[in-house]
């Protein structure tokens, strides 16, 4: 997905029963918390090597393998990773941080599917950067990975852009959902070193067990993936 683009776009809003549902929804959005931002910011950050893989409460993944790669943080239910390069004796220069969190469902029946999920994550998100957005994508199923959606947005900060991709899977049996988000500064992100290995770990990101998501749900966000994966100016508010 290639952030800077004027392309407008529609995007279909879901159809939910009441006002009730969409709240109940956005109130579990409200929790997805991330560690501070620390993409392409240069300093001394406490690192370590990454295990092979990371168990995400009932979510598992496998993050890249290589140089630059190394892990911020984690626990039982969350993981923190970054993409980083030596720029002298005694520090470093963070290009793009990877975060992810599980978070169990006591009452699945408060989330439809993982459409209307994603969908009240991208309003929230939307919502909290206020004035400072300049840019968002549609919510599309990620190609090449079962069940994932994601959105983008480009946040100004300062003088300069931020990019943030993010990523909502909901567990089949719907106990539990999993947020994650792609941070940088990095403009043409696309074309670094990091990106690629990073774009093909993302279909080992799955619940333990993960089945191909329902035919109603990719069919509510328009099948597979939408081809057109441009960014809309952000809508006056």
């Amino acid at each position: 997905m290639k952030l800077p683009n004027n392309r407008m776009f529609t995007l279909k809003r879901p159809r939910m029963k009441g006002l009730t549902a969409m709240r109940a929804v956005t109130a579990l959005i409200s929790a997805m918390l991330f560690a501070p931002a620390a993409a392409n910011a240069q300093g001394f950050t406490m690192m370590s090597p990454m295990p092979a893989q990371y168990g995400i409460g009932a979510f598992e993944y496998t993050p890249p393998s290589g140089d630059g790669w190394r892990e911020v943080q984690s626990g039982p239910d969350h993981f923190t990773i970054v993409y980083a390069e030596q720029t002298g004796e005694d520090t470093i220069n963070t290009r793009m941080e990877f975060s992810a969190q599980s978070f169990p469902l006591d009452d699945p029946s408060v989330v439809p599917d993982t459409y209307r999920l994603a969908i009240a994550s991208f309003e929230t998100r939307k919502a909290e950067r206020g004035e400072s957005l300049v840019a968002h994508s549609n919510v599309e199923y990620l190609e090449g990975t079962e069940g994932i959606l994601m959105y983008s947005l480009v946040t100004r900060a300062g003088d300069k852009d931020v990019y943030e991709i993010f990523y909502v899977r909901l567990k089949p049996d719907k106990t539990a959902y999993l947020s994650a988000k792609l941070l940088t500064r990095d403009f043409d992100y696309d074309q670094q070193p990091y990106y690629k290995p990073f774009l093909l770990s993302l279909p080992s990101l799955k619940p333990v067990g993960a089945a191909e998501p329902a035919a109603d749900e990719k069919a509510a966000a328009g099948g597979e993936g939408s081809k057109d994966s441009s960014v809309a100016p952000a809508d006056p508010e």
